[in-house]
């Protein structure tokens, strides 16, 4: 073959390779594909009430309802809630119509259903002063839902009305005391599945502005639940109501008058009932209202009183120590090791009072759960501890975290996640939390 030849062949070798590197660029950055942008529409929907809703007035048995023209309503489609709301066209109806310019993003697909909610995107009774007019601008959450929607150009068709539901019972509690000077300062609310934000359940504490004997609560989840009412009086006392099996119905408003009975601390530790349960105890072997209120006496709070009563034998009551042993995970031995120490270095009045820390078996962990209010019984395998942890929260105490495992007398761990408690029977676990229970 001849220069010229080579040359041809070289010359031919060297466009290819451009030619290929030309269209290996092109192949490696493509065009972006077009974003879809967000959608705006403005909406426009027929609204009316059931039962009891914003503007509230107390009616004897009922409560009027009507819509205040400056509240603000969000739109959703049940997994996302869009920028932007509603407002009445009308205040002062039951019916109305809301009108306004929602944003939907473009992850949202094809709009078929919307849900509809005020006074805020998210339910969270927390922070309640106790009047009507509070739980009206803040607390009396409704819903509603539309189902065949329809977009139109810039415009969301609704073609039938929608109906508010509430999600919450309104209770009047009037609270009476043997001395009728006597006023609550705040009322701590308890019971099973009691809603307090978001998914969370727990206690929740009304603080209202001024003393006072009437009380309004906006409470959802409570169903043939047992409830306890905790007073604190301007007298400087603690009070106490309990009773079972009671049921606050969603959009129902209910009036009950309840007496309230004191709560007389300190307290022997051998002198106490079920009705000191959510009480420290301190090392003096005395029972307090709280951990501030064993601190201001001079002594140190060890445990929360979680359970009393006669179903476990040879003991009258169970409290949970208010935090973990240190060390974090522990092995069997190390968790043994941990409550001998423990015992080792108890009070001397803890000792007299018959007082011994160990870990809780499966069953004891149930007792306190139930003894704390959450209305199951023993014999079932997962139980709710949300009441138990909401009152080692407010006593001062740490509260457990979701996930979190904890070693049984039995070593048969239990997991606390979301609002059960699972024993785990099991492979157990190498390690866990220990939190030591105080039998007395």
């Amino acid at each position: 073959m001849g220069k010229a030849t080579l040359s041809t062949f070289f010359s031919t070798i060297l466009l290819l390779g451009l030619m290929l590197t030309a269209c290996s660029s092109d192949d490696s950055t493509p065009e972006p594909p077009t974003q879809e942008a967000n959608r705006t529409y403005f909406l426009t929907v027929n609204a009316s009430k059931w039962m009891d809703t914003r503007a509230l007035n107390d009616n004897g048995n009922k409560l009027d309802a009507t819509w205040a023209i400056e509240e603000k309503i969000y739109v959703g489609d049940g997994n996302n809630w869009y920028d932007g709301f509603l407002q009445p066209t009308d205040g002062g109806k039951i019916e109305t119509s809301l009108q306004g310019t929602i944003t939907v993003p473009a992850s949202a697909g094809e709009i078929q259903n919307l849900t509809f909610l005020f006074p805020s995107k998210e339910m969270d009774y927390t922070g309640q002063v106790g009047t009507l007019e509070d739980i009206a601008e803040k607390y009396d959450y409704a819903e509603a839902t539309a189902n065949g929607v329809y977009t139109d150009g810039d415009k969301i068709e609704v073609h039938s009305a929608v109906k508010f539901y509430e999600q919450q019972a309104i209770v009047k509690f009037t609270l009476q005391y043997s001395d009728a000077n006597t006023k609550t300062s705040s009322l701590r609310i308890s019971a099973t599945n009691l809603k307090s934000s978001g998914d969370n359940t727990g206690d929740i504490t009304i603080n209202p502005t001024t003393a006072t004997n009437e009380v309004f609560a906006a409470l959802s989840g409570i169903d043939d639940a047992q409830v306890t009412l905790t007073a604190q009086a301007n007298d400087g006392k603690t009070y106490i109501y309990k009773k079972s099996g009671v049921t606050f119905t969603n959009g129902v408003y209910k009036r009950v008058t309840v007496n309230m009975k004191e709560l007389t601390y300190p307290k022997n530790l051998t002198e106490i009932t079920d009705d000191y349960i959510g009480s420290v105890v301190g090392s003096d072997g005395t029972v307090y209202r709280d951990a501030s209120t064993a601190t201001a006496a001079g002594t140190t709070a060890v445990a929360m009183i979680a359970y009393v009563g006669n179903d476990i034998t040879d003991v009258k009551g169970l409290a949970i120590a208010l935090a973990d042993e240190e060390g974090g995970y522990m092995s069997e031995d190390g968790a043994k090791n941990a409550i001998k120490t423990k015992n080792d270095n108890r009070s001397d009045a803890l000792k007299n009072s018959g007082a011994e820390w160990k870990l809780p078996s499966v069953n004891e962990w149930k007792y306190m759960f139930i003894g704390c209010g959450n209305g199951a019984n023993i014999s079932e395998t997962t139980v709710n501890y949300t009441c138990f942890n909401a009152k080692l929260a407010s006593t001062g105490g740490n509260s457990f975290s979701d996930g979190s495992y904890y070693w049984s007398d039995e070593f048969i761990n239990s997991k606390f996640e979301k609002s059960t408690a699972i024993p785990n029977y099991g492979q157990n676990l190498l390690s866990c939390y220990v939190r030591a229970c105080l039998a007395f």
